[in-house]
């Protein structure tokens, strides 16, 4: 991104580099590489260096819509758990429980038999 600028005025070109090498590693590399391209990112956008600040705007802004989709995506997860929840009948989770006991039981017996199918 840097050699896309014309000659930086930082006043510690070192603090700088590690200023903004701090901030972007705090992103999924998805987000570096959108701002970072000369392309779609800062280079394209603007005329001198960015300052730190401007560079965790921007990637704050590619992040919004990655949050989003995350949020909507937990959000569905949630709301579908709650329906299929809400969905099982009373009857068929006691049913289900019921199962569960009993082959918790089984288990405590010990050893399973194998039964042949000519032995019945």
């Amino acid at each position: 991104m840097f050699g896309c600028f014309r000659t930086g005025q930082a006043n510690d070109p070192d603090l700088y580099v590690a200023g903004i090498a701090a901030v972007l590693a705090e992103y999924p590399p998805k987000v570096i590489e959108y701002v970072t391209d000369p392309r779609t990112g800062l280079p394209r956008k603007m005329t001198f260096l960015p300052s730190v600040a401007e560079v965790g705007e921007a990637c704050e802004r590619e992040m919004a819509p990655i949050i989003s989709e995350q949020r909507r995506v937990a959000r569905q997860s949630n709301e579908q758990q709650s329906i299929q929840n809400k969905q099982m009948a009373p009857e068929a989770r006691e049913r289900i429980n019921e199962g569960f006991r009993e082959l918790g039981q089984v288990l405590k017996a010990g050893p399973l038999q194998q039964v042949s199918k000519g032995d019945d």
